[in-house]
């Protein structure tokens, strides 16, 4: 988990550089991610660029949760349900669309 959450913030920290705006090579971007990582990766393992791509995966699995949670917001204008509610029913539209769990509430 804090892995995960070290990996989402190195992504943010260069993917907002705004050289990269301008020059966004797939290698040279995660070049600078894996650089991140590593000079902040405390007792974690240091990693290759190709280790730390599991970011496409957790944004794929997060955007998905998004738009349960969207979906859950819109049901509570109509009932009025509380923020715990709507969490709750975004667990439940997540898990009722994919056939999972959603594992990544840290991200």
């Amino acid at each position: 988990m804090e892995e995960d959450n070290l990996l989402i913030q190195s992504w943010f920290n260069i993917s907002k550089d705004p050289i990269l705006v301008v020059d966004r090579i797939e290698n040279s971007l995660w070049i600078r991610i894996k650089e991140n990582y590593n000079n902040n990766h405390n007792q974690f393992l240091k990693r290759k660029p190709c280790q730390l791509k599991n970011w496409f995966q957790i944004n794929k699995v997060v955007q998905l949760f998004v738009g349960c949670y969207k979906q859950a917001c819109d049901k509570k204008k109509k009932s009025g349900n509380s923020e715990k509610d709507i969490m709750a029913n975004a667990y439940k539209i997540y898990s009722q669309d994919v056939g999972d769990k959603f594992n990544f509430e840290h991200a």
